[in-house]
């Protein structure tokens, strides 16, 4: 069962351009598998993007897929990491 209560869907996304947003989140990653939510977490006061996120696949193996293929990724300039959202870093 994937969605928010499953951890081992939730994956952290870090070291995001500061333009990207929920909608270039999710076309980054949903080439992986079904997403049930995607969100770039932003600072309350100026509203800009922290430059991490979440995505929360459907089931386990899209999230696999995701990181097996996004971690330490070179995207605008940045390296992304990629991890399960609870996983150590």
């Amino acid at each position: 069962r994937g969605g928010e209560d499953a951890p081992d869907c939730n994956v952290y996304v870090g070291g995001l351009a500061p333009h990207v947003d929920d909608g270039v989140l999710r076309q980054m990653f949903g080439q992986f598998g079904d997403i049930s939510n995607c969100n770039v977490i932003r600072d309350k006061m100026s509203g800009q993007s922290k430059c991490f996120g979440f995505v929360v696949f459907m089931a386990p193996h899209f999230a696999q897929a995701a990181i097996q293929h996004m971690n330490n990724q070179f995207i605008d300039g940045k390296t992304l990491q990629v991890r399960l959202k609870n996983q150590e870093r």
